[in-house]
């Protein structure tokens, strides 16, 4: 077989080289492998190819440049660098939204992330389809896709697709395709005021939920738990003698993860209501799962289904399940509790505080209190100016 299989690393432990067992490179001491490989053979000139992820990826290809030379199939041109389907936008496209697929089977992404992934990535192709990524990814034309986006996207949306589209760039960069990253425009999305209703209003929707889809309801309505994460509640989860439940899986679109959205399966204490309404609850012959709809767990679009009809019979706009009951628990916590930004970071389990300043706002209800605390200086103020105004009119 003509040509050798390469690496431009070092051991990540110890420095040293790579050494080529004939069946991977590897670190003699250590036994690390690299992350990024290329191979070079000798065509009347000494060739390159960069790009390649693994090992067993760089053989295939070398038995395939071996076997058309042997063929006298070998045309030097269409393994010329400036030509190379490595380089190729649509073929390298292909290849990250595969590895991104194979994130999702062993659930490092989630499955609804990666439907928007593609979404993404086909409007990557419709602008840049085969040009070489190496022109590609250029500081020009990243911000002649940005300004190809239509019009009516929100600056959230926009922002979303170019996170997407640096990631793609990030990752050319480390497959060691193209050395130089392009700059992205700054893309500064305005924070949506999300619309929250009260614990009375809460009881109010509750009540015209029918009675056996209520107890699902309630358990996002009093503990915040995300509704992903009451779907995919097991009875083993909850703990009757310390009265606790174990958040640690979650639902991805129709897929059970065994892993919630902030990596970490946490604790949270329930309270006398909430331990009745468990004991309660009929278990499932045909699976483990807390919340069931003819034995098995509820599906996303049932559970809005179930808020959105309630929230119909009385009048409510606007306000989506996911507010009325999460977004809605924060709310209540800052301005009716008065807990503190930190504190409701770890009742929510944010691994970033950042995440929890959405609740943090005071409501409108909460600064009308306190002007009205603050009223009757202002209404000495205007009497006695108005006093005067009056003494002078008088005159």
């Amino acid at each position: 077989m003509i040509g050798k299989v390469r690496t431009q690393e070092q051991c990540p432990k110890c420095g040293g080289e790579f050494k080529d067992t004939l069946k991977e490179l590897k670190c003699p001491d250590c036994l690390t492998t690299p992350r990024n490989y290329f191979v070079d053979w000798y065509y009347k000139k000494r060739i390159k190819r960069y790009g390649f992820q693994s090992y067993g990826e760089c053989i295939n290809f070398l038995v395939e440049i071996t076997n058309k030379i042997k063929e006298k199939r070998y045309d030097p041109r269409d393994y010329e660098t400036k030509n190379s389907k490595f380089f190729r936008f649509d073929y390298f496209i292909d290849r990250w939204l595969s590895s991104r697929q194979k994130e999702v089977e062993k659930q490092k992404i989630a499955p609804s992330y990666f439907v928007k992934l593609k979404k993404y990535v086909s409007m990557f192709l419709e602008h840049f389809k085969s040009d070489d990524i190496r022109e590609v990814f250029k500081t020009h034309r990243i911000n002649d896709f940005y300004e190809s986006l239509p019009s009516h996207l929100a600056l959230k949306t926009q922002r979303n697709i170019m996170d997407c589209l640096r990631k793609i760039v990030n990752d050319a960069i480390d497959q060691e395709l193209i050395t130089v990253k392009p700059k992205f425009p700054k893309i500064i999305a305005p924070k949506p005021i999300i619309p929250t209703i009260d614990v009375e209003t809460q009881d109010q929707v509750m009540q015209q939920i029918p009675e056996e889809h209520r107890p699902f309801i309630y358990i996002m309505a009093r503990l915040g738990v995300r509704p992903a994460e009451a779907r995919a509640l097991q009875w083993e989860d909850v703990d009757f003698k310390k009265d606790i439940i174990c958040i640690r899986r979650t639902f991805s679109l129709n897929t059970l993860r065994k892993i919630t959205k902030q990596k970490k399966a946490e604790q949270i204490p329930f309270t006398t209501d909430i331990k009745e309404m468990f004991l309660s609850l009929p278990r499932s012959l045909m699976n483990n799962f807390v919340f069931t709809k003819k034995g098995k767990p509820y599906s996303e679009s049932y559970a809005r289904k179930l808020w959105n009809a309630a929230c119909e019979k009385l009048g409510i706009k606007g306000v989506y399940l996911y507010a009325g009951t999460k977004h809605s628990v924060g709310d209540q916590w800052v301005n009716d509790l008065g807990e503190s930004r930190d504190t409701l970071a770890g009742l929510f389990r944010h691994s970033n505080v950042s995440m929890t300043e959405r609740y943090s706002r005071v409501k409108v209800e909460t600064v009308r209190k306190i002007l009205e605390l603050n009223r009757h200086s202002t209404d000495t103020l205007f009497k006695q100016k108005a006093q005067l105004v009056g003494n002078e009119n008088s005159k």
